[in-house]
């Protein structure tokens, strides 16, 4: 049996694990958490980060590949990093004040839900993340599982997990950035992320289903609105 602690302490720690091929085994998919990237055949789990200007023309990317949580930091740092996510600061007679042009949390909750819900049959396939002026968008493999519906998520619904494995992995991972959990244990991330990202920007995070992927937007916050909270 899978012994989950030893597991994330290895990965924490910077570790192989000692599970041949350094592969954790869910749902007859394989979901790679070693290091080593010179298996043959297609990988299994990556993710894609783009930047756009105005036009929608490339200017940066990135892919990250390795361990699933350490895929979900990286790719958080890198968002820290974007000239595209600023955060706005302002002194008055309190110190300083920050105003981020995204809640935090929500862009952490985006990326985990990506990995823990993607299809890891669809294989060649990756998550792509797309970073734009106005708005980050996320284009997930898979569609939403089972019965499980746009309209039933926003209404508050439990989600239907795909990989329920490694949901539980990820409730049980501590992030190396937060110190928190990647994942709360109630099922009500999607609604978090929604609440909070509206609270910013005042427009709802827009949740699609396109054809057998699934596509998340979460729309800036503008300045003067930012200026506002």
């Amino acid at each position: 049996m899978l012994d989950t602690n030893a597991l994330i302490a290895s990965i924490q720690a910077g570790e192989d694990t000692e599970l041949e091929p350094k592969e954790v085994v869910f749902r007859g998919n394989r979901v790679v958490f070693a290091r080593d990237e010179s298996r043959e055949g297609p990988r299994l789990a990556e993710v894609f980060v783009s930047m756009a200007n105005t036009d929608g023309n490339t200017v940066d990317s990135r892919r990250f590949t390795g361990p699933l949580p350490e895929q979900i930091a990286q790719v958080i740092t890198y968002f820290g990093a974007s000239p595209l996510i600023p955060t706005m600061s302002r002194k008055d007679r309190d110190g300083r004040r920050d105003y981020p042009s995204y809640a935090h949390t929500a862009l952490q909750e985006a990326v985990v839900n990506a990995v823990v819900h993607r299809d890891y049959e669809e294989r060649g396939s990756q998550i792509i993340i797309r970073l734009f002026p106005d708005r980050i968008e996320w284009r997930n493999p898979g569609a939403l599982y089972n019965t499980l519906t746009v309209e039933n998520l926003y209404a508050g619904c439990q989600p239907a997990r795909r990989n329920q494995f490694l949901a539980g992995f990820m409730r049980d991972y501590q992030s190396p950035l937060t110190g928190a959990s990647y994942r709360e244990a109630r099922g009500e991330g999607f609604l978090k992320l929604v609440r909070d990202s509206e609270r910013l920007s005042g427009r709802r995070p827009r949740l699609e289903q396109i054809g057998d992927s699934t596509k998340l937007t979460i729309f800036a916050a503008s300045t003067a609105a930012r200026l506002d909270v």
